[in-house]
């Protein structure tokens, strides 16, 4: 018998070989073999251009609950948590393998996620899981590489698992979290075999290749290591998630309760990682790490704020909440140089945020209120506050959350011109008190402050009706305008009428207010710091406007300023901060009943109350 290795021949029927060059030759064979399991792989660079559609890149047709790889003669997925010490990676070292199609600092925000990961679930900053490059003799580890979508096997399956993250679309934190507890053996929430008491699942409304998603698995072969069922999971699926015609698929049977979000590990989460690999306080020490933060824009300056919501903090009644047992915490933000912010909270739990002038008291949370801020958006539950400042400015922002007798860590981080300074006040800086005829209240107070436009959530993927307009106005005609009081400004929408509505976000009714001077449509309507509405132009009755006024929400009063030099509608008009401190009013449509474009630009004076024309534009 002859047996050819490398190019060799060797005839195994020679009688000169004799015992010795046997274990020789096995030892030579052994020494091959090793070479090449443990031969430094090759890996190929190439740019993968993402796919042009935007669907849940989890749900893939034919794959094990849409994002779970199916190997040869592996296991099939089919629980919460699979079933097998075999499964759990040992000691929870998950080692791993760059393969293709990542670029060296692609490869560093997946392996950054990873150090999150692993910081997250960590006791007391002692291991429980760990990713690390493989080594020569590692049997089992886990091949990353920029596949289709979002996919991975599940657990220490076979020699090499495997781990897909599409560039860009899987990239970030809640998406690679969900694909690496897949990875580390933790199935999707709506598997559980108790999920019925949790939630509804609508078959008719789930496209079939996806049904097996939805399948719940036996407790025999699934393990919930006795824990609650989660609705806040990473690995837990959206409300229409695997829908055919935008139809639910899944909803909580229990009111006022979100599922889907991708952002973190929730406390469940990270309790399950934790029971699964068996972890504890005393295992070894996990290198030394620091979660970078990011400017939310480009040669920001961040400032950061963290704290934490405990059951030590004060408990009151939010604002658009029944319930009275929310903690929160009122902080002091003073921005002291003008211009643009966005201050974005980074949490594991649910968090909400209302703005105030002045003063909070939260005996009356509806008083002095401003904007509140929920979800950024409908996968990310934390809020995000996007606002310019038109001069130096104090606000304050009380933290707390959507669902009553919640606690844990928050941080947020500023980005903008200039550093914002934080400051706690409840149990930090003396309040001032005063007396009701019910109670003794605390309020909280900052200082004077300018306030300007901001874009607030209302609780994204909630809708309500509320109160109703007491005229129908048309919507491209009308101009709506969120006031510093919190209230909403409706002007216009109707040729020939000068009527005017303000909506009350906590009695949610709207009430009339004092009609303008002249009868508008296709207006602007532009809110300046000092809180008062200036309103310019527009078309009414073939005609197009001159006229400019000014709001004022304190007084409820409409005052007429000199008109602008051309009639226009259907125009922009912003203001210009000070030094500047001037209206400026750009193009439109004018001159004539035949609506021509206009080029013209004009700017409006406070102090001389005239209008003065500056540079046209260079196109109509």
């Amino acid at each position: 018998m002859q047996l050819e290795i490398e190019g060799i021949t060797i005839d195994l029927n020679d009688s000169s070989i004799d015992m010795m060059n046997v274990t020789v030759f096995a030892g030579w064979i052994f020494a091959i073999i090793i070479a090449n399991v443990c031969a430094i792989p090759t890996v190929e660079v190439f740019n993968k251009d993402p796919p042009d559609n935007k669907q849940n890149l989890e749900q893939i047709p034919d794959v094990i609950e849409g994002d779970i790889i199916r190997l040869p003669k592996s296991r099939k997925a089919r629980g919460l948590a699979r079933v097998g010490n075999n499964i759990r990676w040992t000691d929870g070292i998950v080692p791993y393998e760059f393969i293709s199609g990542y670029t060296v600092e692609q490869q560093a925000e997946i392996v950054t996620r990873m150090r999150k990961l692993e910081n997250l679930v960590a006791i007391n900053n002692a291991r429980c899981i760990q990713f690390r490059p493989r080594v020569c003799g590692d049997l089992y580890y886990l091949k990353l590489q920029n596949g289709e979508g979002c996919q991975s096997t599940a657990g220490q399956t076979g020699a090499e698992g495997y781990l897909m993250l599409a560039y860009p679309l899987c990239f970030d934190d809640g998406r690679i979290f969900h694909e690496f507890l897949h990875a580390l053996g933790i199935y999707h929430e709506q598997s559980r075999s108790d999920r019925d008491s949790y939630v509804r699942v609508y078959p008719e409304n789930i496209q079939t290749e996806m049904n097996q998603q939805f399948l719940i698995r036996n407790k025999t072969i699934a393990d919930t290591f006795n824990s609650s069922y989660d609705y806040a999971s990473v690995m837990h699926y959206g409300t229409y998630d695997g829908s055919k015609d935008h139809l639910p698929t899944i909803e909580p049977i229990q009111s006022n309760i979100k599922i889907g979000q991708r952002y973190t590990l929730s406390n469940g989460d990270i309790q399950l990682i934790r029971r699964y690999y068996n972890c504890s306080s005393n295992g070894p020490t996990l290198p030394p790490f620091t979660v970078p933060i990011e400017p939310a824009f480009e040669n920001a300056t961040t400032s950061t704020y963290s704290s934490e919501l405990t059951n030590q903090d004060l408990m009151y009644a939010r604002n658009g909440s029944s319930a009275t047992n929310f903690y929160y915490e009122v902080i002091r933000i003073s921005v002291t140089t003008a211009g643009p912010y966005i201050f974005q909270c980074n949490s594991n739990i649910d968090t909400i945020a209302y703005t105030y002038k002045q003063t909070f008291n939260p005996l009356k949370p509806a008083e002095n209120l401003i904007t509140v801020f929920d979800d950024e958006d409908f996968e990310r539950w934390e809020f995000r506050i996007s606002r310019t400042f038109y001069a130096p400015s104090i606000i304050l922002l009380v933290v707390t959350t959507y669902s009553p007798n919640i606690t844990g860590p928050f941080l947020i981080v500023a980005s903008g011109d200039a550093q914002v300074i934080f400051n706690r006040t409840v149990g930090t800086v003396s309040p001032t008190t005063s007396n009701s005829t019910s109670a003794k209240t605390t309020t909280y107070s900052a200082s004077d402050l300018t306030m300007t436009t901001t874009n607030s959530l209302f609780n994204i993927g909630r809708w309500s009706t509320t109160g109703s307009l007491s005229i129908s106005r048309i919507s491209d005609t009308s101009r709506s305008t969120l006031l510093s009081d919190g209230r909403v400004i409706t002007t216009g929408g109707i040729e020939g009428d000068s009527t005017v509505e303000l909506y009350n976000p906590v009695t949610r009714t709207w009430n009339r207010g004092a009609s303008m001077n002249s009868a508008r449509i296709y207006h602007t309507a532009t809110l300046l710091p000092d809180g008062r509405l200036f309103v310019t132009g527009g078309w009414d009755l073939n005609t197009h406007g001159e006229t400019a006024e000014i709001y004022n929400p304190v007084t409820n009063i409409w005052t007429a300023v000199s008109n602008m030099t051309f009639g226009r509608y259907g125009h922009e008009a912003v203001y210009l901060p000070a030094p500047i401190n001037k209206i400026f009013v750009i193009g439109g449509r004018g001159y004539s009943f035949e609506h021509f474009y206009l080029q013209e630009c004009e700017l409006y004076d406070f102090d001389s109350n005239k209008w003065t024309t500056t540079t046209s534009m260079i196109n109509k």
